[in-house]
């Protein structure tokens, strides 16, 4: 009954004084009862050794529950203290950010002033390091501008009197140059289209940033471009004029080049992975240690000689003219093997 009481007191919050004093009281009694037996007074001293110790015990433990408690609820509070200072931190800078690129895009629009255009592109590429929400967005409006300020203009579509140059209402389109017996003549991609082109090769590529979406540069006029190791992978270049470009190391995997025009372009190892490269001219261009495994070329204008110099075509598609060529000539193309082999077969074939 007396240990009941105590319970009772201790889960009421009597405290350690009562618990202590309710001891006292059964010790007191356990004294009267067990004097006249020295083994049954070890006996009730145990005992009472064991209470205390459990009173000590339970009381450490709560206190521990209390101050883990306690520890739970300050990181909870500043978490929350923090999560609400940032708010208004985020709102700044998505609100500077914003600002920005109206800014930019306002340089980009400036007709009259190349540097000021220049200021404009450079601009939104560092907008889109800075804003994972926003890189997209400025790729598309840099690809629009490219496709939009340097079209790739038929020359039936501009009919004039023979012998007559041609000239455009708006200074910012770009015409084809005349065509001679070895293709178009190569000219200097404009400084703010190379600009865009060299934001775009170098970007940070990544599926976080872009997911599923591709670079929309169809039928665009970009001969003589420096892409040079630019991540171009998937990208939309149906019909796009690269003639004389340099395109060596660039990233092209999955590329759509169908009906595009690379004549006399430096692909120097060039990945062309599971590219479209159906009906593409070919003509001239520098195909060495290029990687066209699984890429399609069916259509495609390029010789053997040109075909012999890449680092591989396993998984290709090619015209069964050409696959018939190849397997005569170089069938160590069409499998995998170590570039070190191949290179070595290379010049073996280049020297007869």
């Amino acid at each position: 009954m007396e240990r009941d009481q105590f319970k009772r007191l201790w889960l009421k919050g009597g405290g350690f004084i009562e618990g202590v004093r309710t001891l006292k009281n059964q010790a007191i009694v356990a004294f009267f009862i067990a004097r006249r037996s020295p083994l049954l007074l070890s006996f009730v001293v145990l005992l009472l050794c064991l209470l205390i110790f459990q009173v000590i015990q339970v009381r450490q433990t709560f206190m521990q529950a209390i101050g883990g408690a306690a520890l739970l609820l300050g990181f909870f509070f500043t978490a929350w203290t923090l999560r609400i200072s940032q708010n208004p931190l985020r709102v700044t800078q998505e609100g500077h950010i914003a600002e920005r690129f109206t800014k930019a895009i306002e340089h980009l629009g400036d007709k009259d002033h190349l540097m000021i255009r220049l200021g404009g592109i450079y601009a939104l590429e560092q907008i889109a390091r800075d804003s994972d929400k926003d890189h997209w967005p400025i790729m598309k409006v840099l690809t629009a501008y490219a496709r939009n300020t340097a079209p790739w203009i038929p020359k039936e579509a501009q009919p004039l009197p023979e012998g007559q140059a041609l000239v455009l209402q708006s200074p910012r389109m770009h015409t084809p140059a005349p065509s001679t017996a070895e293709g178009p003549t190569p000219r200097s991609t404009p400084t703010d289209i190379q600009a865009i082109l060299t934001v775009i090769g170098r970007r940070t590529h990544s599926p976080n940033r872009e997911g599923e979406y591709r670079l929309n540069l169809h039928n665009t006029d970009l001969r003589s471009a420096d892409l040079r190791e630019a991540h171009l992978e998937g990208a939309g270049l149906r019909g796009t004029h690269l003639e004389g470009a340099l395109l060596f190391e660039a990233h092209l995997e999955g590329a759509g080049l169908r009906e595009a025009h690379l004549e006399g372009a430096n692909l120097f190892e060039a990945h062309l992975e599971g590219a479209n490269l159906r009906e593409t001219h070919l003509e001239r261009a520098h195909l060495e240690r290029v990687n066209l495994s699984r890429a399609h070329l069916e259509g495609a204008l390029l010789t053997v000689a040109q075909l012999i110099t890449v680092r591989t075509l396993q998984g290709a598609s090619l015209d069964r003219n050409l696959e018939e060529e190849i397997r005569s000539k170089a069938t160590h193309l069409l499998f995998y093997l170590p570039f070190s082999c191949i290179h070595v077969i290379q010049i073996y074939l280049l020297s007869q």
